[in-house]
C-alpha cells in the first residue's frame, strides 16, 4: 500500500468513526436507528470499517457474547440445568469481584442476560449502564468523552481474562499467571469459579465468544476442558505468601483478552516472563507502555509460590503492581523480535 493509500484509508476510517458518532447524537431514535443501520451495510466487505462501527456502537459497558458447545448435544443447544448452574455461578463471581472492586460488603448482582440465540447456544451477558447516568446516546457522541466504566464491566472482563487465560495453550505451568491471578481474589469469588470449573467438567463443554465494549477492541473469550483442569489444579492449593520482587526488562507482548504482559529480562532471552495485570489502571498503562517496546522498564511484581511435598519451589506466579520506564538505563535499539500475541493495544 503507497502513503496516499494510506492516507486515504485513514480518511475514510476517521470519517466513518465521525459519522457514527453523529449518527449516535440524534435524539430521535428513528432517525438514530436509521443512520446507523445505513451505516452498517456500508461497511460489506470491509473488515476495518466493521471493525469500527462494532467499537463504536457497542454497549458503553461489557458485554459477553459466548457460545457454549456441548459435544453430547445437538447443535445450538446444551443441558438447561448445566447451563443455569454455569450463569448462576458466573453471576455471582462477577459480583463478588465488583464488590471488591468496590470494597462493598454486600451487594446484589448487577449483570443482565440480553439474548439467546442459535449458534452452538449464544448467550449474551451484558454489564448494565451506569442508570444515574440517564440516556448515554447524545451525551455521549455530544461530549466525546468515555462514560466511566461500572464496577460489573471490569469484574466481567477480569472473570472472562482468567477463564481464557487457564485455556491458553502456550502457558508453562511452573510460570503460569494463574495462580496470581486467583490469589487476588476473595474466596467467595474463588468458590464460584471453582464450581463453574465443574459443571464445565461434568458437561464436556467448550466456551468461546467476545466482550465488546464501547470504543475499546473486542476481547476473546475461550474455556477449554484444558482451562477447566488447569483451574481445578490450581483452586486445589493456596500459594505461600507473596513476596515482593523488581523485575528489569524489556516488554515482549501484552495479551489483553488473558490479561497477560510478557516480559524479558534481557534481550538474549529465548523466553518471556509471563505476568497478570488485573488492575484497570495498570491495564491502560501497560497497554500504553507495549507500543514502546525498544525501552527497558522497571516492574514492581507479587510473586507467589507454591512448594512441592519436598519444601521446594514448584511453581512460580506473577502479578503486577506498578511499571515505569526504567530512565537511567539502556534501550533496546534496533534489536527486533516477535511479540508473543497481536493484541497488543
Amino acid at each position: 500500500m503507497t502513503t496516499m493509500d494510506t492516507a486515504l484509508s485513514q480518511d475514510l476510517a476517521m470519517s466513518f468513526r465521525d459519522a457514527i458518532r453523529n449518527a449516535l447524537m440524534q435524539e430521535d431514535p428513528i432517525i438514530r436507528e436509521g443512520l446507523l443501520n445505513s451505516l452498517e451495510l456500508s461497511t460489506e466487505g470491509n473488515e476495518k470499517l466493521n471493525a469500527i462501527f462494532r467499537s463504536e456502537t457497542a454497549p458503553a459497558q461489557a458485554t459477553a457474547i459466548v457460545h457454549i458447545v456441548e459435544a453430547k448435544t445437538r447443535e445450538h443447544s446444551a443441558n438447561a440445568l448445566s447451563v443455569s448452574k454455569f450463569l448462576g455461578k458466573l453471576v455471582s463471581a462477577v459480583n463478588e469481584v465488583a464488590k471488591q472492586k468496590l470494597g462493598a460488603e454486600r451487594r446484589a448482582p448487577q449483570l443482565l442476560i440480553t439474548g439467546t440465540a442459535p449458534g452452538s447456544l449464544e448467550i449474551t451477558i451484558q454489564a448494565p449502564d451506569d442508570v444515574r447516568a440517564g440516556d448515554l446516546h447524545s451525551h455521549y457522541a455530544e461530549n466525546d468523552i468515555e462514560i466511566p466504566e461500572t464496577a460489573e464491566s471490569a469484574a466481567l472482563k477480569t472473570v472472562g481474562a482468567l477463564l481464557t487465560a487457564a485455556s491458553s495453550e502456550e502457558l508453562d505451568d511452573r510460570e503460569s499467571p494463574i495462580s496470581a491471578q486467583l490469589a487476588q481474589l476473595t474466596i467467595k469469588a474463588r468458590k464460584n469459579i471453582s464450581s463453574m470449573t465443574k459443571e464445565v467438567r461434568k458437561t464436556d463443554w467448550t466456551i468461546h465468544g467476545e466482550i465488546l465494549q464501547r470504543r475499546q477492541q473486542p476481547l476473546r473469550i475461550q474455556f477449554t476442558q484444558l482451562g477447566a483442569l488447569r483451574l481445578e489444579h490450581e483452586l486445589g492449593s493456596v500459594p505461600e505468601k507473596p513476596d515482593k520482587e523488581i523485575i528489569r526488562g524489556y516488554l515482549d507482548g501484552y495479551r489483553r483478552s488473558e490479561g497477560i504482559l510478557y516480559v524479558k529480562r534481557s534481550l538474549a532471552d529465548t523466553r518471556a516472563l509471563p505476568i497478570s495485570v488485573s488492575d484497570p489502571d495498570l491495564i491502560q498503562q501497560v497497554a500504553e507502555y507495549s507500543i514502546q517496546s525498544e525501552r527497558l522498564y522497571r516492574l514492581d511484581i507479587l510473586k507467589y509460590e507454591k512448594l512441592n511435598t519436598l519444601g521446594d519451589i514448584a511453581t512460580t506466579s506473577r502479578s503486577l503492581q506498578a511499571i515505569d520506564i526504567d530512565l537511567g538505563n539502556g534501550i533496546q535499539g534496533t534489536v527486533d523480535f516477535a511479540l508473543h500475541g497481536s493484541e497488543n493495544t
